[in-house]
């Protein structure tokens, strides 16, 4: 895997997401029978604590014309949320509409940087996994899952980058 340098603000090492917290906030979701109701109650919470990135992910999953890809894209976006709560608590803070559309922004450029500097391909996918690989172990591993049952993924992908992005962008230093 080439890094080629990129557009992206890089994540401050304090708000890189633990493993631990992915696995937590993935026992929180998938214990035992019954998700479904576990997901739509983690996106209420969603909602109150961060309403313009729960209207990002609305909007993202209404785009979506497969109910696998929308499904896949709930439970991911769901599940990303939480890793942040999970680690973070209320170090992390609400986001606005600018710093979501700063994020896209940020991840359009990168790709245009750096599809232009490197020929063999530097991807930002990349670049992200570097500064949030847990979180990212898991959303690539589930994208790659879906991407083998034809399932559209790409639109995930990168929603699931500027949530990332985004959240990564949104936690405050613990003092």
């Amino acid at each position: 895997m080439l890094i080629q340098a990129g557009a992206l603000s890089p994540v401050p090492r304090w708000a890189a997401v633990p493993e631990r917290a992915v696995a937590d906030a993935l026992r929180r979701l998938t214990g035992d029978a019954g998700m479904q109701p576990r997901l739509d109650a983690a996106f209420r919470r969603l909602e109150g604590e961060q309403p313009e990135l729960s209207a990002f992910i609305a909007g993202e999953l209404a785009e979506l014309e497969q109910p696998e890809a929308q499904a896949l894209g709930y439970f991911l976006f769901v599940l990303v949320y939480l890793a942040f709560q999970e680690a973070f608590g209320r170090r992390l803070r609400a986001i606005d509409g600018e710093e979501l559309e700063s994020a896209l922004a940020q991840l359009l450029a990168d790709g245009e940087k750096r599809g232009a500097a490197c020929r063999f391909g530097s991807y930002s996918e990349d670049a992200i996994a570097l500064a949030q690989p847990a979180l990212m172990t898991l959303v690539r591993g589930e994208v790659e899952d879906a991407a083998q049952k034809q399932t559209e993924v790409d639109a995930i992908m990168q929603a699931a980058l500027v949530e990332i992005l985004a959240l990564s962008g949104a936690v405050l230093e613990a003092h």
